[in-house]
Formats: structure tokens, sequence, C-alpha cells
């Protein structure tokens, strides 16, 4: 066999160069049958935008899965294409005919119910029955880790699905918390995930570059994509906190697993359950759309979509960062998942508090509008010259 090192090359490598080959095809593809993203009260374009992105990024992916399952032996990779697979269809589906929240809802559902299946009848499926230590508990029941697996796949996927609203910010975000989720699997010597996030991660590149500078090459990642990254994440964190995961060696280093995944999906995950609690405060369905999301906060303070992405994705580093300190200074596992707790409903304040701020147009808010301005370079040297090469490849 391969040694792993080349194996990640040519994964990750080859992840890269079919997802950049894929780009124009399936540009071209959504121009003429005509799939793309129309302007609306809630969207923030102002013109049709082909919105089949997700297609390049699966298709990045499904040869260097094929691989992993061929070179690893990892048979379980055959659940997770097919489970991809129907996620972007589902998504596709959804952008074309816009289905509705409660059916892709039990759609969701049923998908993660059927891959529950193979960790109660094989024994290299994964679930979440294991909370390495917090709250002194270790591995617990299947009638706790059954629901708290839904919930937890369901939650993760829909949320990643719900920030994908300014250019770059869903596949900005999916490249980098692959790229830390690789790493933490490939220090705990768990290659197969190392290398599923790892390909993920560059599967994802060629659409953010086109996404993010690209003029006539932009194009939107779409439903299918954002429900491929998000159930890819959610697989990252089944892969962290099952039972048989070679990554609970970290706890016995005091790290807390469970404050460390919820580090990395911070933002996601308490936005969303901001937004859908205000919704159902106010009697709405915690599934209607609006434009109440965090990064609709930047873009109303004037924000660039590159730098209200960028911004977010600083913002969500910062909270790993300060988890990683709490680690280093010797706080325990319950007093790191506070911690993040509180990162959490902190970040869900201000946002409550700038909007206060929008409310009565004061000296804050108008600083913040102020620095808003200065973010947009679109138009600028770098930029046009990041954009005329996007465009050409």
């Amino acid at each position: 066999m391969l040694p792993f090192s080349s194996i990640i090359i040519i994964c990750t490598a080859g992840a890269l160069l079919i997802s950049w080959l894929a780009f124009r095809p399936c540009l071209k593809f959504a121009k003429k049958h005509n799939i793309v993203d129309k302007p609306d009260k809630r969207k923030l374009q102002d013109h049709p935008v082909p919105v089949f992105g997700g297609a390049t990024v699966v298709l990045g992916m499904l040869l260097p899965l094929i691989g992993i399952i061929s070179l690893l032996h990892a048979n379980q990779f055959g659940y997770i294409l097919g489970a991809i697979l129907i996620l972007w269809i589902i998504g596709v589906l959804d952008d074309v005919y816009k289905l509705s929240a409660s059916l892709r809802f039990f759609l969701e559902l049923g998908l993660i119910w059927v891959l529950l299946w193979q960790p109660l009848v094989e024994s290299n499926g994964l679930m979440i029955n294991n909370l390495c230590g917090l709250f002194g508990r270790y591995e617990i029941s299947l009638f706790t880790a059954i629901p708290l697996t839904m919930v937890a796949c369901v939650g993760i996927i829909n949320s990643i699905n719900l920030i994908d609203g300014v250019d770059g910010y869903s596949s900005g975000y999916g490249i980098i918390t692959n790229i830390i989720f690789a790493t933490i699997f490939f220090a705990t010597n768990n290659y197969p995930m190392g290398i599923f996030a790892s390909v993920t991660a560059a599967a994802l590149i060629p659409f953010y570059m086109h996404n993010v500078f690209g003029q006539n090459s932009k194009m939107f990642i779409g439903d299918g994509g954002s429900l491929v990254i998000g159930f890819v994440m959610a697989y990252d964190v089944l892969a962290m906190l099952d039972s048989q995961s070679p990554c609970h060696i970290l706890v016995n280093q005091g790290i807390g697993m469970v404050a460390m995944t919820l580090s990395i999906l911070c933002i996601p995950v308490f936005d969303t359950l901001r937004v859908m609690f205000a919704r159902m405060f106010h009697g709405e369905s915690p599934f209607m759309p609006d434009k109440t999301h965090l990064h609709h906060l930047f873009i109303d303070m004037g924000f660039s979509h590159a730098a209200t992405s960028s911004t977010i994705i600083f913002i969500q580093l910062t909270v790993i960062a300060i988890w990683y300190i709490s680690f280093l200074c010797g706080l325990g596992i319950d007093g790191q998942f506070y911690l993040v707790i509180f990162l959490g409903l902190s970040i869900c304040g201000w946002y409550y508090y700038m909007r206060h701020c929008q409310k009565v147009n004061n000296t804050i808010w108008q600083r913040f509008c102020h620095i808003g301005q200065w973010t947009h370079f679109e138009h600028k040297g770098f930029w046009l010259t990041m954009q005329r090469v996007i465009d050409k490849l």
C-alpha cells in the first residue's frame, strides 16, 4: 500500500484539480438550463446568479472518496459518498423547485436515520455516544445517543445552509474548519477522516476563488453545496465524539472534546439557534427565511461581502483561540464547555446590542458604518488583478 503521506497528497491534489476543471462546465450547464438564484427582498444580489457551485465540490470529492475506500479499505465512506450525493440532489431540487423547509427537514432526518443503521448493525459506524468526560460522563446509552446524533447532525447541516448568504462565507468557513478538523484527525492518527476533511477543503477552494473574485465566472454554491458542507462537518463531529474515536487520546491531555467541537462550530450553531428562537418568539415558523443573521448585520453596516465573510470567520477563529488558551491555562473540561457557551451567547448579545445601536443611530453604529465603507475594495488594484486572473481560468 502507498504510504499515508502519498495518499494524502494524491487525494487532496486530485480534489483540487477535479473541482477546478469541473467549474467551467458546471457554470455553463447552470446558465444553459437557467439554474439561477433570482433576487428578491431577502437576497443580497441585484441580478440572477448561477447557483450550481455545489456540483463542482461534489465532483471534486467523488474520486478521492473512492480512493479512500479502495486504498485504505475504509468501507464506511461508501455510506458517506451515498449520503453526499443524496443531499446534493435534495439541495439542487430545492434550488430549482423551492422545496418546503419541512419537507427538506424530514428528508434530512430520514437520511441521518438510515446512516445510523450502520453503527447499530456494524462495528465501523459513527454516532455521538460519548461525552468525553463532560459533566463526568463518558459513554452514553443508545436511547440518548440516537436522538442526540440525529438532532446534532440535522442542526449542523442546516446551520451551515443558513449562513450561506454572502460571497465566500460558507465556502471559506468550510475550508478553514475542515483544515482544523484534518489537523486534529492527523494528530490523532485518524488518517481516513483526516484525508476526508482535507479533500473537502481542497474541493471548496476553486469554488471559493470564483465566488469571491469572479465577475463573469461568479457562481453561488446553492443548497446543494451548503447541505454537503454541513453534512461533512456533522460527520467530522461524529468522528470526534464516537466512543471508538482515536481522538479520545486528547481527553487524557485535558482537552474538552465537546467544547472543542462546539468552538469550531460556534457562530453557525449559535447564530442559527438565535434566529430560530427569535422567530418562534414572534409567532413565526423557525424555518421562515428572513434577514436577521449575523452576516446581514455586517451588510447593513455597509461592509462588503468579502469583508463580512472574512470578519465573521476571524471572529470564529478568535473563539477557537480563546478556547485553546483556556485549555493551555488549565481550565477543566466543564469549564471549557461553559466558556464556549458564554462566547456564543456573547456574540448573540452583541448582535442585539448593535441592532439597538442601529435603531437609535448612535455613535457606535455610525463608527461601524464608517469602518464598513472602508472595506469596499472590489474596484481597486489587487482585487481587479485577481478578478481578471480568475475569470480567465
